[in-house]
């Protein structure tokens, strides 16, 4: 094995060991700050046994109970306790500012309202049937001015880009001619 080979052998090995240290640290530090999350936010779900909020007896699931200075609540609500953030479904203390949560299910799409989606429904087959109409209506009748300022306007655009112009001055005369084909063709002068 040359010297080389073998210094770069142990700076690989060097480079893998600092690499699993610095992931280990990330992964105790990650540890740490959601260990800290869960201390100051408690997010109860459902089935899990309920926690006391400072002090006060809780219900259990399915029973009549109510803690005493607790409100009645239906979903979940997200108590202030002492600068603590607590999510209850069972109500906060009558001391803490409580705040009700509406959860949707509805992975991330909200549906409009039953009343509005027909009313979109009916909107748009308006806006087609109006259209399909349109559609149907004979084309306009050219009126005998028209046609022949069209034709002249033509002669004077292509008057105008047989002159020394620049690139972006035959672009827009161009552009401009091919507006006014195309309205020949419309009008079918």
């Amino acid at each position: 094995m040359t010297k080389e080979t073998a210094l770069s052998l142990i700076l690989a090995i060097g480079i893998i060991a600092g690499s699993l240290w610095i992931a280990d640290r990330s992964l105790q530090a990650s540890a740490e700050k959601f260990s800290a999350i869960s201390l100051t936010k408690k997010i109860l779900l459902p089935g899990s046994p309920p926690e006391p909020a400072s002090g006060l007896p809780v219900p259990l699931p399915g029973s009549s109970m109510t803690p005493q200075g607790a409100a009645v609540s239906m979903g979940i609500s997200k108590c202030k306790i002492d600068g603590k953030t607590v999510y209850s479904n069972q109500g906060c203390p009558a001391d803490a500012q409580r705040k009700n949560i509406n959860l949707h299910d509805s992975a991330g799409i909200v549906s409009p309202r039953r009343e509005s989606l027909a009313e979109l429904t009916a909107s748009r087959q308006a806006r087609e049937n109006a259209a399909a109409v349109s559609m149907q209506q004979p084309a306009a009748v050219p009126q005998p001015s028209e046609c022949p300022a069209l034709a002249q306007r033509i002669e004077s655009l292509d008057a105008m880009a047989r002159q020394p112009q620049s690139a972006q001055m035959q672009d827009r005369l161009r552009q401009e001619r091919v507006a006014v084909r195309d309205r020949q063709r419309a009008l079918s002068c």
